[in-house]
């Protein structure tokens, strides 16, 4: 579904001066949004491990982590929706009396977070379980958005630029003028819409309600008109 909204934000008329030749326009904002709905989700499921060496650090969270995104791919996911985002592995130092960290050290962390994009929304409760039962032991969030952001982006402009040349025709009516072509046009940014971030406990189930909701996608111009004599 699809909502469009305009709003005009500044409106600015330029009359000629006597001591100069310079063309009369009318300088419009013109803004489009756009309300859709997310087609899939961004995940990071994280495998924290410890041991006393760094090389057994390092094995154990390969072995762990590899479990994990075999059971990812077995649960439906592609291979060009998964990759690892994150990879640290670092000592761990022995503290002293007052919970201050010696030199000495005791073992070491190992985290890797892999990122996980499910196209089926209807999926990610039960992706979830698969992650946790594979070994994932945090879960960062899960963020949903559009798989072609642009086509909603060139929607909105679209209509940003429809706006503009409404109110402008108001304008020009109103006072009067003749609206002529248009001399300049500017974007002036906007977006594909925010990510709606949630985050997600480690007791997650299948049947946990999770709702994507809508994204709101905006853009807007700056259009300048002639107004012809």
């Amino acid at each position: 579904m699809m909502r469009v909204f305009w709003t005009l934000a500044l409106l600015i008329l330029t009359p000629a001066h006597a001591d100069e030749v310079r063309p009369r326009t009318i300088e419009v904002l013109g803004t489009g949004t756009l309300s859709r709905e997310p087609d899939q989700a961004r995940i990071s499921f994280g495998v924290e491990t410890q041991a006393r060496t760094a090389k057994e650090t390092a094995a154990a969270n390969a072995a762990q982590t590899t479990r994990l995104m075999k059971a990812l791919k077995d649960h439906g996911i592609r291979a060009d929706d998964l990759r690892t985002r994150h990879y640290r592995l670092s000592p761990r130092y022995r503290t002293d009396d007052r919970g201050r960290p010696t030199l000495e050290t005791i073992g070491f962390n190992a985290d890797n977070t892999v990122e996980v994009v499910e196209r089926r929304l209807t999926e990610i409760g039960a992706l979830i379980d698969v992650a946790v039962e594979a070994g994932a032991n945090r879960i960062g969030g899960i963020g949903f958005e559009l798989s072609e952001p642009q086509v909603a982006r060139h929607e909105a402009l679209a209509a940003a630029v429809n706006a503009a040349q409404l109110n402008a025709g108001v304008i020009a009516r109103a006072s009067g003028q003749k609206l002529g072509p248009i001399v300049e046009i500017l974007s002036r940014g906007g977006s594909p819409g925010p990510r709606m971030e949630r985050a997600l406990a480690m007791s997650a189930r299948a049947d946990t309600p999770i709702e994507a909701g809508s994204l709101q996608i905006f853009a807007s111009v700056v259009v300048r008109f002639s107004i012809e004599e």
